[in-house]
């Protein structure tokens, strides 16, 4: 399944996704009857694979995509797709050329985007008075269930909390109407959002979910990722400033992610290192950085470690290009207590 707005990552890819993805769509039609006239709009669709089932039922749909190669991949099959960043200047055009939205969908964006203020926004602009927005988010306490007492290093179950997340929505005249567990082992959750006053909210559950949160320390490790990668990006600055040629290591997901939290982009890294051969001669969707193969990248002074579970194969190339400078820009492990905060009533 599509988790960031990766230019080398295809919705359709294997079948465990397509069938992921159906069934994703057939809750969303059961939860919310579309008729014929109603638009869905899927923000960061990659292939199209998601909407295709909205087509089918008989939906107007419309992806956006930043990445241009699954918009061009969307457009092959059929489904209609707007290539750009999700945001105020995108809505405004949609607004005029298709109207209000029934339904818009999103999957894992929440906590990679730079400005989820303008995020939201943009959706709470889009939306009929009576239609919803469904955000598949990482989710803090499945991933606690699933883990135990382990640490964790990844960011993005922790790059944004409940806690964080409900002062935005009453900016932007948005309610949480539902939180609903995503598939099992999926650690992810369902927020299901609509205009201020169309529906009620379970206030009870929003601090049920935030106690666990407090207890857990979620958002002291996500202030520790933003730290991190406000730190990160300053200290890139200084070294492309000096002179140094800096290159990044890993376009997965994770990698992705950072990139745009960090505000990495083409104006500060030269090109990314990828072991993935398929991501070769792509670009990231951050903007034109270019994804190489290890064996074929240029001088670099500094490598820039994007994802934790590749630090293996960046400290070996680094030591194989000397003087490459290897920077690490992850902060100290979460570990998680075993047995608090765990529990969330029915």
């Amino acid at each position: 399944m599509h988790l960031y707005p990766d230019a080398n990552d295809f919705d359709h890819s294997t079948p465990t996704s397509r069938v992921a993805l159906k069934r994703l769509a057939n809750r969303l039609i059961s939860d919310f009857p579309l008729a014929s006239s109603d638009l869905v709009i899927d923000v960061g669709s990659n292939d199209g694979t998601l909407l295709k089932s909205f087509m089918a039922h008989g939906s107007r749909t419309i992806g956006i995509e930043p990445a241009a190669i699954l918009t061009a991949r969307a457009h092959h099959d059929g489904v209609p797709t707007l290539h750009g960043q999700f945001g105020p200047v995108i809505s405004r055009y949609l607004l005029r050329r298709v109207g209000r939205a029934r339904l818009i969908v999103s999957r894992f964006l929440l906590g990679v985007l730079p400005d989820v203020s303008s995020f939201l926004q943009s959706i709470a602009s889009l939306l009929e008075p009576d239609g919803a927005a469904v955000l598949q988010v990482r989710d803090s306490l499945a991933v606690h269930r699933g883990l135990g007492g382990e640490m964790v290093h990844a960011m993005t179950p922790c790059a944004l909390t409940l806690r964080g997340l409900l002062p935005l929505l009453a900016q932007c005249r948005l309610t949480l109407t539902d939180t609903v567990e995503g598939p099992v082992n999926s650690g992810s959750r369902f927020l299901t959002l609509r205009p201020d006053g169309s529906h009620g909210e379970d206030r009870g559950l929003w601090q049920r979910h935030l106690e666990s949160e407090r207890a857990l320390g979620w958002a002291e490790f996500a202030a520790r990722w933003q730290r991190s990668c406000t730190a990160l990006h300053r200290e890139v600055i200084r070294m492309v400033r000096s002179g140094l040629r800096v290159v990044g290591f890993s376009a997965s997901a994770d990698a992705v992610a950072l990139l745009h939290l960090a505000r990495l982009g083409p104006d500060l890294l030269a090109e990314i290192l990828d072991p993935n051969l398929l991501a070769h001669g792509m670009w990231t969707s951050v903007g034109p950085v270019p994804i190489t193969a290890a064996d074929r990248a240029g001088r670099a002074d500094v490598l820039v470690l994007l994802d934790r579970s590749h630090q293996a194969a960046a400290q070996e190339w680094a030591r194989s290009r000397p003087p490459t400078r290897l920077l690490i820009p992850f902060p100290q492990p979460h570990e998680i207590p075993s047995n608090r905060g765990t529990s969330e009533a029915a």
